[in-house]
Parts: structure tokens; C-alpha cells; sequence
């Protein structure tokens, strides 16, 4: 099972979307943030772009990878590795 540190004080989540607002631009984010944050984990998660493209209520699938899901440095480090891995003849990864 994942488990998520404590990192701050728990805080009951703003009931209002001008109360979301303010308490998010407290800590530099916008509630987009939220939409970015929730692809990105479907993403990294295995989820299907068109199953993420329904969840976020998006009609084309080309909004949900072109704007809200981004990459991270290990991701294409992961990437390299597993090309790296498959031209040598390991296994250990699956491209297709």
C-alpha cells in the first residue's frame, strides 16, 4: 500500500470555489493545478488517454495529452534506459 507523508496540517477543502481560489494562491497554484495534478497521476497510473479524455470531460483526446499531461526528467530517463535495454537484448522492459 502507497502511503502519502504528513507534510502540513490537515485543512478541511474550501467548500467554495472563491475559497479554493485564495487557498490555493497561497501556495502558488491555480485550481487548473488540480487538473494538471489529476491527469498527470491517471497518466503515471496506467490509465487510457480516451478513459482519461471521459473522466476530465474532455471531447478530444488531443486536449488531454496536449495540455494537461506533462512529463517528468525520469520519465525520459526511463525511456533512454529501455530503448538502451532492448538494443542490448534484455528483457527486463516492454516498449509495445
Amino acid at each position: 500500500m502507497l502511503s502519502v507523508p504528513h507534510v502540513s496540517e490537515f485543512k478541511v477543502f474550501p467548500k467554495t470555489p472563491k475559497a479554493l481560489r485564495r487557498e490555493l494562491a497561497e501556495h502558488g497554484a491555480h485550481i487548473h493545478s488540480l487538473r494538471h495534478t489529476y491527469a498527470y497521476l491517471l497518466k503515471t497510473s496506467g490509465v487510457h488517454v480516451t478513459t482519461a479524455q471521459k473522466l476530465m470531460g474532455h471531447a478530444d483526446p488531443g486536449v488531454t495529452l496536449g495540455i494537461y499531461t506533462r512529463f517528468r526528467d525520469e520519465e525520459i530517463d526511463h525511456a533512454g534506459a529501455a530503448i538502451m535495454d532492448s538494443l542490448r537484448g534484455k528483457s527486463d522492459y516492454l516498449l509495445f
